[in-house]
């Protein structure tokens, strides 16, 4: 079994709850009230990580992993509220909609920063913990599955990759062509600003839209994935989500400002689409 080091869990703890509050202090003094200050909710995550650690060194490790991104979800729910909240201000300052000195302007931006600086290497910590416990677990399922039969492991393997091609098919419609011919117009790249804590990890890639092949099928271009993210122009404020399940005609996003699964069938995800949806690739690739 490959083993995970602990420092990979204590890693999380001490980065998470460097969010919890703002170097410099809060800021206040906006309008309606609002203050911008450090991470909500975040404070009980370390005895939460603490216990999942527990579970991986009872050997426990899918127990482990599926605690760990559920933390995960958490946080970047939380984290993802919180940029919500301040793009708003900032937002609203710019359009003219609410009053807003200088440098009370710079002050909320400072904080946007000084966040940003905060998530990413939480974010980072999460991300090294989930494919450290993810090659433990295949490990794991490798050495109990060593010896069994090759027509077992030929229907394993024929499995696998039905399941990693699957693609959510756009359905024929009469709206097809005009979101065909939309597709061929160039659009700008959103601000990467809104990308928010997701910026310190992740670049806007291509652009998804509807094309029709040779077979006259209609299909998303580049494909939805199972468990990437990407980012939504058509939500309100625009905000990053990741797939978590693909299924005929439906796809199940994970909202990651209110921290809950959203289901569009194929006529939402078709206005999403014109709307603009982008994927997002890691920094690092």
């Amino acid at each position: 079994m490959i083993s995970v080091e602990p420092a990979l869990f204590s890693n999380i703890i001490i980065t998470v709850q460097r969010t919890n509050s703002l170097a410099g202090g809060s800021v206040s003094g906006l309008p309606n009230g609002v203050v911008i200050e450090g991470l909500k909710g975040v404070s009980s995550f370390g005895s939460d990580i603490s216990e999942a650690q527990k579970e991986y060194e009872l050997g426990r490790i899918r127990s482990a992993l599926d605690r760990i991104r559920q933390i995960e979800t958490q946080f970047n729910g939380i984290a993802g509220r919180w940029t919500a909240q301040v793009n708003q201000v900032v937002s609203s300052a710019r359009q003219g909609r609410q009053q807003l000195s200088i440098q009370k302007l710079n002050e909320v931006k400072n904080a946007q920063t000084k966040m940003q600086q905060l998530v990413g290497p939480a974010s980072k910590s999460f991300q090294d913990l989930v494919c450290a416990l993810e090659h433990a677990v295949s490990s794991e399922g490798r050495e109990s599955t060593e010896g069994s039969a090759d027509s077992t492991s030929t229907v394993t393997e024929r499995t696998t990759t039905t399941n990693s091609n699957q693609v959510l098919k756009a359905p024929d419609s009469s709206q097809d062509s005009s979101i065909d011919s939309k597709a061929e117009e160039v659009s700008p790249t959103p601000d990467v600003d809104l990308l928010g804590s997701y910026m310190s990890n992740y670049r806007f890639g291509e652009k998804l839209v509807v094309k029709k092949g040779a077979d006259k099928v209609s299909r998303l271009v580049p494909r939805l994935e199972k468990n990437k993210f990407y980012f939504a122009c058509g939500f309100e404020p625009p905000r990053v989500f990741r797939v978590r399940e693909i299924q005929r005609g439906q796809v199940i996003l994970y909202d990651t400002i209110v921290g809950e699964d959203v289901m569009l069938d194929s006529s939402d995800l078709k206005s999403q689409i014109q709307l603009g949806i982008w994927s997002l690739r890691p920094k690092n690739s």
